[in-house]
């Protein structure tokens, strides 16, 4: 609760909670867009709550290592280093995540090239975290960091597709000089990047869904459920990228796991737009969909 009032700038409950015996020592982290966790004083800074910042900032001085790292506070960072290099290799334990960041993980976290270049020139070591960090340089999308790490050696050799590279071509176009492979098919948590993209929560990004397609992706990938991306663009409305899919060869009729194919899918949408779940039914249906499979449920949804 402490950290949470402290990222919302609500100072008041905050020195309430530290009254009653809060503990200012447990750190709190949205993984987007901070990527690592953080002190509640931290959070603060973060995102300019000034008058909790002021509130809290002798309790929390002199900044630990993480904390300054994140913040960018360089001339802190030397100092610690220099009493005690190995820190530069102590990780920090995060509530979901198997593996502790280190330095490493809190510099490009906050965007600081300079001292990313520091902490690898004092020894911090990136192994066995060179793809997160890779990858949050990334997600970041500063070019100086992604070229710090690349340059020092840190290279992955190959990578997932990502979003940010429709947003930043020359992120990718940096990783391609290094020869590190983009894999447009690589899956995340079950869930290959066409078929994740294809879902309700990312919009539908067309440019998202063609780019994959032009850099070759499968498009009837399928995801953990056995559901391609025609089946998550059924059941979202997306009629645009329902007809993008067809268009480059997406089986009409693959069942998923469960047995259902992409029309059951738009048949059994909870989404709002009737019309956008109307407009993916008859799509389906004029390129030729199979109402075999159909329930007769199903089937009298197709004449209302």
């Amino acid at each position: 609760m402490l950290w949470e009032a402290a990222h919302q700038g609500r100072t008041e409950t905050v020195q309430l909670l530290l009254e009653f015996g809060a503990d200012p020592d447990v750190w709190g982290c949205y993984f987007t867009p901070m990527f690592v966790e953080v002190s509640a004083y931290v959070a603060a800074v973060w995102k300019n709550r000034t008058d909790t910042v002021k509130f809290l900032h002798e309790r929390y001085q002199p900044l630990d290592l993480f904390s300054a790292v994140f913040l960018g506070e360089y001339e802190r960072v030397t100092k610690l280093i220099d009493v005690q290099p190995d820190r530069v290799n102590q990780e920090k334990l995060q509530h979901d995540r198997d593996l502790g960041f280190t330095s490493l993980h809190y510099a490009i976290s906050g965007s600081y090239s300079n001292i990313l270049k520091l902490l690898l020139k004092r020894g911090a070591k990136p192994a066995p975290h060179t793809q997160w960090l890779v990858k949050f340089a990334l997600w970041r999308g500063n070019l100086d960091v992604l070229h710090v790490l690349l340059e020092a050696g840190i290279i992955p050799d190959r990578l997932k597709w990502e979003p940010i590279f429709v947003k930043n071509s020359k992120l990718l176009d940096v990783l391609l000089r290094f020869n590190i492979t983009i894999d447009p098919n690589e899956s995340e948590n079950g869930w290959p990047p066409l078929v994740y993209e294809s879902r309700g929560d990312r919009g539908g990004n067309i440019k998202n869904i063609q780019e994959l397609l032009n850099i070759g992706a499968d498009v009837n990938i399928r995801n953990h459920k056995g559901e391609t991306a025609l089946h998550c663009a059924s059941k979202a409305g997306f009629g645009t990228v329902v007809e993008l899919l067809l268009a480059n060869g997406a089986h009409i009729d693959l069942l998923d796991h469960n047995g259902n194919t992409p029309l059951q899918h738009a048949l059994r949408s909870t989404i709002k737009s009737r019309s956008k779940r109307a407009s993916v039914i008859s799509t389906l249906l004029r390129h030729g969909a199979d109402i075999a499979n159909l329930s007769e449920h199903e089937r009298r949804k197709l004449d209302v």
